[in-house]
């Protein structure tokens, strides 16, 4: 009991340690080239010139080391400061609050902080977990999710752990989300997607129904689907059935 309380205590810092993922904040949107020669791994955007950005610590210190070289000026003998290009954009450099975790359509229903979820009660919500290690070793951290989980009054419903991609379904109660937002592996939570009802009749139409489509005319425009996979601001991109 003693180990696996201990485990609980130090769930946030087991796969991943809190101080690796960092938000950005630059003036302009950057090319993702830039922060990888810099030793960095892009997680995702925000639409508001904001990136996270993952890194061992080894890459993270040396990052760090460069802000401070550019804070100092500009080095005896260069022309201009130490990382200019790249640097001079950032305008803030911290790590995720909870708030940033609250995916878009829980802030549209007022859920803006952790504090709106009330203790006592209950929801059933997608939490989406960063893409970072192995399979293997996010199976490790869904495991230990449903260990801390099981002691803030939530249970996980349903998992999808892929290659690079983890969704969970949580139930549980306001606690329990407050529990989650706050941990470093959460990369969003937020309602689980509905089927428009007017969308529910066509889902159910058969082909023989659809019947013959009319031949568009000459002049009508063309249409192309590109398919490059779904990753929109940070929305989770899972629907669990039932």
């Amino acid at each position: 009991m003693r180990t696996c309380l201990r485990v609980l205590r130090n769930i946030a810092t087991t796969i991943v340690d809190p101080a690796l993922i960092v938000r950005v904040r630059t003036a302009n949107v950057l090319p993702e080239e830039q922060w990888v020669r810099a030793g960095l791994t892009v997680l995702g955007q925000y639409d508001n010139n904001a990136v996270i950005l993952f890194a061992s610590d080894a890459d993270l210190t040396e990052f760090r080391s460069r802000l401070e070289a550019y804070s100092q000026g500009i080095p005896t003998g260069q022309k201009s400061p130490q990382y200019a290009s790249l640097i001079a954009a950032i305008e803030e450099l911290g790590p995720l609050s909870p708030n940033d975790r609250i995916g878009n359509v829980l802030k549209g229903d007022g859920y803006e902080t952790p504090e709106n979820f009330s203790l006592n009660a209950t929801f059933k919500l997608d939490v989406e977990l960063w893409e970072i290690g192995t399979q293997d070793e996010r199976l490790t951290q869904v495991e230990l999710l449903e260990m801390g989980l099981s002691q803030h009054e939530g249970e996980i419903t349903d998992r999808y752990v892929g290659v690079s991609f983890t969704a969970l379904r949580v139930s549980g109660t306001g606690a329990a989300f407050r529990w989650l937002l706050n941990l470093p592996t959460v990369r969003i939570v937020d309602r689980p997607p509905v089927i428009d009802e007017h969308m529910e009749a066509l889902l159910d139409t058969t082909i023989s129904e659809i019947g013959e489509p009319a031949t568009p005319s000459e002049d009508a425009p063309s249409i192309a689907v590109l398919d490059s996979g779904v990753n929109d601001s940070f929305s989770p991109r899972l629907c669990f059935c039932g």
